[in-house]
């Protein structure tokens, strides 16, 4: 284990940049957010097959067809991401199932892509192996199944702007 001092300086140029939040219902979740404590707007997409690539789930290459919606927003430094699974295999059904609603997983920016498939790899050793992962247009991202020690995944990616977007689905409260 590190000192603190060590801890220290290992953490001072990292970049915790998202919380994400699972929904069965992520009108009603936003809705509350926004006429609650003023977050928004938000940006709402759609995920499928077609903007993410080289998906796999518990090592496993992901077959056939998947949806989810995603609703985002920025909190000063922190984006926030509401996701509702429509279908097919992914992570945050699987959480709805076990869990319900709740916090997901949070995500730390790497954006160095040597950089970020050593940690990966430093963390796992560790214990917390990845348990889903793929490519969404240039964006590297693995989750960390910390869920058992946790109650949420560990989110790591590059953070890479991406060329493409998925289906733009609208903004809520109105266009920015």
């Amino acid at each position: 284990m590190m000192s603190a001092k060590e801890l220290q300086e290992f953490n001072k140029n990292r970049k915790i940049t998202q919380v994400c939040y699972v929904t069965n219902d992520y009108k009603k979740t936003i809705e509350y957010l926004t006429n609650t404590l003023n977050w928004g707007p938000w940006t709402i997409l759609k995920n499928n097959q077609i903007s993410a690539h080289d998906v796999k789930s518990d090592g496993k290459p992901v077959e056939g067809d998947f949806e989810f919606l995603i609703a985002a927003t920025f909190i000063g430094d922190i984006e926030f991401e509401i996701i509702q699974p429509i279908h097919g295999v992914n992570p945050y059904s699987k959480f709805l199932e076990e869990r319900g609603p709740g916090i997901h997983h949070i995500k730390e920016s790497i954006l160095d892509n040597d950089a970020l498939d050593a940690a990966v790899a430093e963390y796992s050793s560790r214990g917390p192996k990845v348990n889903y992962q793929g490519k969404y247009m240039e964006d590297h991202y693995f989750y960390l199944d910390t869920f058992d020690a946790l109650g949420a995944y560990y989110e790591m990616g590059n953070n890479a702007k991406v060329s493409a977007k998925p289906e733009f689905v609208g903004w809520y409260p109105e266009e920015p």
